[in-house]
């Protein structure tokens, strides 16, 4: 998969309710719009004293456009993420809370609030109220407090502190601490929920307590989740625009993120009034619509079990995976990733050039789950900011991605990443607390040996697969444009790493260099375009010689090419040279005006070497070349080979050869330079004369 080509504006969240799923929407429509990919990160690992590094890691990342921080006040009093965001440079937007002096986009509880009680107080004649806070110090808690007690006051209302009570924005503290004032007797006329999964909370125990909803206590909520409108009885609450406040926070951050000035912004808001604060009857549809979200929630709560239940029966890594599929399938999340981070110890992930130091920034992907199916791309590292491979970063731009982080006693391990479904948000809530417990008790119980050993046979496979695949790229672009075959630069570059003074001594190495015989008077009598044509058949019968994929034939300049031989010898360079000749012979390419044969022809010249501490590449090359010109001096058509081609070649030092390319001299006989005599003089015997299949014409 080709890598994204746009890092992701990054969005922190303290969970993934009704009310961030509403805002991540609104977000991520408008950062599509612009082509920017989204992630949504939780900071809330369940432990509150500090940010997981992976978070931290991602606001030092050069590469991130953007913060979003949908954090309340409690995150915030964490001392390292504002120190984070303050010292990133990064352009921030918060949303929902006002943050030192980054632009912030709240909706406005104010007039919402103010509405909400006008109906609870004068429309309904509600006297007798219980408030249910959110949570402590933050912004939308203390705003919508203040302005019920002010609505209170206006009237006369007395506002009893024992009513008063403390829900932190989450249906189950709403529900234990309604039901223990309900349980001391306190009489109850309306209950003020400042968000509506704590009016959730409230309904449950008036229910019960054996009270009915609106017949003998009011309930109001504030957020306009679509379990508000859905629910049984519908909730009166105030719509805060959600979607219009994320879509506002990302216009804000994509201005900054462009130079511009980005503002304050409060969405205004509106009361909703339902059947939770009328006594009227309620229409069919409604009763309809409430059983029909109430039996999808029921599903949903029924899944979620399930989730808890095969979570709790996992007791490997293995089990974890193998149960994730099925679950992922059920609750319908398309994508899930889960990479974890090696122990300190752990050797295969040892930064190089630091022996023994662990690499805490480093990650594994251990699954990877897309479409509905498990993905076999896994056992690949990366870097921990980088979240997913490179070669899954193309996931960012198929919509918003949620990760959390996952700790075990302090340590963090790695992390969950998948796509957030937002009808099921329950659900993939489910999954985001359920699978990083699981996954932390699995890795207390296990010995971290095991998982060492397993990690690393994953990191040896995958790095020797992508040195490999690293190796052929460098290889495709080196392509020589006429023939298709390797190119000069391809054959400097394995040279080059073919006498590295660490992994190239001791290794035979073999160099057959080729030349196209009258290659001059072929053009002159047939054209250059059937030239071309014969330079590409050429390059075709050499690739079709070359029996190992460890070797390279390339095209070296104009009509001469040139062949290295890994743990070759010169025998090796002589079998292919053989295989060589006979393709083009069977291609019979006729050459009328050849004094060699009526088809066209070519020599080589051979010579191979034990690769030897201080050894210039341009002996060997010299050495083949003079091979290539003592075979075309004997008549052309035929192979030569190097004197001392069969034992190790030593003691020349860089510059003791050169090398010239050159076309057909005039007389016929092929440019090659007279270099000085780098090799002892021929002898009777040194070099190998083999006559070609056209010998018999000459």
């Amino acid at each position: 998969m080709e890598a994204s080509t746009e890092r992701p504006v990054v969005a922190l969240v303290t969970g993934i309710g009704a009310y961030h799923v509403g805002v991540i929407d609104g977000a991520a429509r408008v950062l599509a719009e612009r082509g920017v990919p989204l992630l949504v990160v939780a900071v809330d690992t369940f432990e509150s004293d500090r940010t997981p590094e992976v978070v931290l890691d991602l606001l030092r990342d050069p590469g991130t456009r953007g913060v979003i921080a949908l954090a309340d006040a409690a995150v915030f009093q964490r001392a390292d993420l504002p120190v984070a965001l303050r010292g990133s440079g990064l352009p921030v937007v918060t949303l929902g809370i006002k943050f030192g002096d980054f632009p912030c986009v709240v909706g406005d509880n104010a007039a919402g609030m103010k509405a909400l009680m006008v109906h609870l107080l004068d429309d309904c004649g509600a006297r007798r109220l219980v408030l249910v806070r959110g949570t402590t110090g933050h912004r939308d808690s203390l705003e919508r407090e203040r302005v019920f007690r002010q609505e209170c006051a206006k009237r006369g209302v007395a506002v009893d502190e024992d009513r008063v009570i403390e829900g932190q924005f989450r249906a189950k503290p709403t529900y234990d601490a309604l039901r223990q004032l309900l349980s001391e007797g306190v009489d109850v006329d309306a209950v003020v929920a400042l968000n509506d999964p704590s009016a959730f909370g409230a309904l449950s125990a008036l229910t019960d307590h054996g009270l009915d909803v609106p017949h003998d206590v009011l309930l109001s909520g504030f957020d306009d989740i679509p379990e508000a409108r859905s629910g049984w009885p519908p909730l009166t609450t105030v719509d805060q625009r959600l979607g219009e406040q994320g879509a506002e926070a990302a216009i804000r951050l994509l201005a900054l993120i462009e130079g511009r000035a980005a503002t304050d912004l409060s969405v205004p808001s509106r009361l909703v009034v339902r059947a939770s604060t009328s006594r009227e009857d309620v229409t069919t549809e409604e009763i309809l619509s409430s059983a029909r979200s109430l039996q999808a929630r029921v599903t949903q709560q029924e899944l979620a079990v399930q989730i808890s239940w095969d979570m709790a029966n996992c007791h490997t890594l293995d089990d974890v995976i193998t149960a994730l599929e099925p679950c992922l399938t059920q609750i319908g999340v398309r994508r899930c990733f889960v990479a974890i981070t090696p122990q300190p110890g752990s050797s295969p992930f040892e930064e190089d050039g630091a022996p023994g130091e662990a690499v805490a920034n480093r990650t594994v992907l251990v699954f990877a789950f897309r479409d509905g199916r498990t993905d076999p791309v896994t056992g690949e590292v990366f870097r921990r900011h980088e979240v997913l491979p490179s070669s899954l970063h193309r996931e960012f731009d198929e919509g918003p991605l949620l990760l959390q982080p996952i700790s075990v006693e302090g340590r963090e391990r790695g992390h969950l990443l998948y796509e957030i479904n937002s009808e099921r948000h329950v659900l993939t809530e489910a999954l985001r607390i359920e699978l990083p417990r699981t996954l932390e008790m699995v890795f207390s119980s296990q010995e971290m040996k095991d998982h060492a050993a397993v990690l690393e046979r994953l990191v040896v496979r995958r790095t020797r697969e992508l040195e490999r695949v690293n190796a052929e790229l460098r290889r495709s672009v080196m392509r020589d444009g006429l023939t298709g075959i390797f190119n000069r630069r391809a054959f400097e570059s394995f040279l080059e790493e073919a006498f590295d003074p660490v992994t190239g001594t001791g290794r035979q190495l073999a160099l057959l260099m080729i030349d196209v015989d009258q290659f001059k008077a072929f053009n002159d009598r047939y054209g250059h375009l059937a030239g071309d044509e014969v330079l590409r058949t050429v390059a075709s019968c050499l690739e079709q010689a070359v029996r190992s994929d460890r070797d390279l034939a390339c095209r070296y300049g104009g009509e001469e090419f040139a062949v290295i031989l890994w743990d070759s010898g010169v025998e090796g360079a002589l079998a292919l040279g053989r295989r060589f000749r006979d393709l083009l012979a069977a291609a019979a390419i006729a050459h009328d005006v050849s004094t060699v044969a009526s088809v066209l022809t070519a020599s080589a010249g051979a010579a191979a070497m034990t690769v030897l501490p201080g050894f210039d590449p341009a002996v060997l090359i010299a050495s083949a070349d003079q091979a290539l010109y003592r075979a075309k001096t004997e008549g052309r058509d035929r192979i030569g080979v190097a004197d001392g081609a069969h034992g190790s070649l030593r003691g020349q030092t860089r510059g003791s050869g050169t090398r010239r390319v050159g076309g057909d001299d005039a007389d016929g006989t092929q440019g090659h330079a007279r270099h000085p005599r780098v090799l002892p003089a021929p002898r009777d015997g040194d070099a190998e004369s083999l006559p070609g299949p056209h010998q018999a014409e000459r």
